[in-house]
């Protein structure tokens, strides 16, 4: 009975010890994720920025050859 118990306490704190384990990788990657995506959103607002800038230019060009 007393084997018994340790080996549940045991066990007990095992899975403590990998649930904290796994939540912290959890956190970690979750982290690189928000980071990798704020990159990319970056990235992409900055391109979109630019082909508006290109778009306002070619309008302005093609109306002044319209005229």
């Amino acid at each position: 009975m007393q084997r018994r118990r340790r080996r549940m306490k045991e066990n007990y704190g095992k899975m403590k010890e990998d649930l904290r384990k796994a939540l912290a990788k959890k956190k970690e990657i979750e982290d690189k994720c928000k980071v990798q995506l704020k990159d990319k959103l970056k990235e992409t607002t900055e391109r979109l920025e630019d082909e508006e800038e290109i778009d306002t230019e070619l309008t302005a060009k093609k109306r002044k050859l319209e005229e």
